[in-house]
C-alpha cells in the first residue's frame, strides 16, 4: 500500500504542476491497460485505484483489459464552471457556466453509451443537447430585455 500511496501523491503533484504550467503538456486519450488479474474483486480494486489518479476515469472493464479515459480537461472545465456558477458575477456568466456543465455531461453520456454498448444513451444525449440549446436561446432572448 505504501508504493501505491507514494505513486498517487507523485501523480497528484504532477497533475498540479501541469495545470499551473503556462505550456500545455497534456495528452488526453484512451489508454488500454492489460492485467493478469483474474478475480473480479482484484480487477475492481485496480480500476478504482486508477480512477483515484487525478484526471483519469475507468470507463470499461473487459476480461483482461481496463479502458481508462483521461478526462483532465473535462474535470477542470467542470470545476471552473462550478466556480463561475457560484461566483458569477453576472447572470450571463452563470448561464455560460451551466452551458459548459451541460456540454461536459453530454460528453460523458456519449462516452458511457459507446463503451457500454447502450446506444440508446446517444439519443438521450442528443435530446439533452437540444433542450440545452433551446434553454440557452430562451434565456438569451429574455436577457435582451434585461434582467
Amino acid at each position: 500500500m505504501g508504493l501505491f500511496t507514494r505513486e498517487l501523491v507523485k501523480s497528484n503533484l504532477d497533475v498540479a504542476r501541469r495545470v499551473v504550467s503556462p505550456e500545455v503538456r497534456i495528452n488526453p486519450g484512451i489508454v488500454e491497460i492489460k492485467t493478469r488479474l483474474k478475480h473480479p474483486t482484484y480487477r475492481l480494486v485496480l480500476a478504482n485505484s486508477i480512477t483515484l489518479t487525478p484526471g483519469t476515469l475507468t470507463v470499461d472493464m473487459m476480461a483482461d483489459t481496463l479502458m481508462t479515459l483521461a478526462v483532465i480537461f473535462a474535470l477542470f472545465g467542470s470545476l471552473f464552471s462550478i466556480i463561475r456558477l457560484v461566483k458569477g458575477p453576472t447572470p450571463i456568466d452563470r448561464i455560460i457556466a451551466i452551458d459548459v456543465l451541460t456540454i461536459v455531461s453530454i460528453t460523458i453520456v456519449v462516452l458511457l453509451a459507446h463503451f457500454g454498448g447502450r446506444f440508446i444513451y446517444v439519443d438521450v444525449a442528443i435530446v439533452y443537447g437540444l433542450l440545452s440549446f433551446l434553454g440557452v436561446l430562451a434565456v438569451a432572448r429574455y436577457s435582451e430585455k434585461g434582467f
